[in-house]
């Protein structure tokens, strides 16, 4: 499996998170739950996967994760970077 272009929609089982970007810095916030997939059903029915693999496979993704939490930058329950 490759990682997917981070300016590319990511790859998706089921319906991909969509996130607000901006930043109170100026920039616009990296979008990290796009690299989240959602797989309904797994491993049984009723439960909605979220699959972190395409965000692990993209370095720039991956590193834009670790600043977040460095800067405690990430809503963990939602995914989010907030700001």
């Amino acid at each position: 499996m490759s990682a997917p272009d981070p300016d590319a929609d990511p790859p998706s089982v089921g319906a991909p998170m969509g996130a607000p970007r901006g930043s109170a810095r100026g920039g616009a916030a990296p979008d990290l739950r796009r690299f989240i997939r959602d797989v309904p059903d797994f491993p049984e029915k009723g439960i909605l996967f979220k699959d972190i693999t395409p965000l692990l496979l993209d370095p720039r993704a991956l590193d834009n994760l670790r600043r977040a939490i460095e800067l405690h930058e990430l809503d963990a329950a939602s995914g989010t970077v907030v700001h």
